[in-house]
């Protein structure tokens, strides 16, 4: 019953909705939908298991932009890889560094995934173009 973590909370995701509402979600929220929907598990910890290996395919289109968040999680000179890195290790930390087999998920899911993540309007947003055969591949990285 603690208030203001309740208020924290609730600023936090105001926050977040106003910034994907001007931004966009990309590539790991459409792919995180399917199984979040099919093992019905929370979506953050599907975008969770999911954003390293997108953050991994989107990185030659997003060098710059991956060095600002390495910097900022690891304050010290950082580069693009140093960014997935401390992102994987933040989600580590926090408890959530499942894979997608921790949770039931098998390649026999991906065909379908792929091709409902590939028709899903956050992808629009994504900063690289991703076919479907390349989105089979993100899901079996994150197995």
């Amino acid at each position: 019953h603690d208030l203001a973590a309740r208020e924290s909370m609730l600023l936090a995701s105001c926050m977040a909705g106003m910034a994907f509402s001007s931004a966009g979600l990309g590539l790991c929220h459409a792919m995180a939908h399917q199984p979040g929907a099919a093992l019905h598990i929370p979506h953050g910890l599907a975008n969770a298991m999911l954003l390293p290996t997108v953050m991994e395919f989107n990185r030659m289109v997003c060098r710059e932009r991956f060095s600002q968040i390495g910097r900022a999680l690891r304050t010290k000179k950082s580069d693009d890889r140093d960014a997935i890195n401390a992102v994987s290790e933040l989600i580590a930390e926090v408890g959530i560094g499942k894979r997608l087999g921790d949770v039931g998920a098998t390649s026999a899911h991906y065909g379908a995934w792929a091709q409902a993540a590939q028709e899903d309007i956050c992808l629009r947003s994504n900063p690289r173009t991703a076919s479907l055969e390349q989105i089979v591949g993100l899901y079996a990285a994150a197995q």
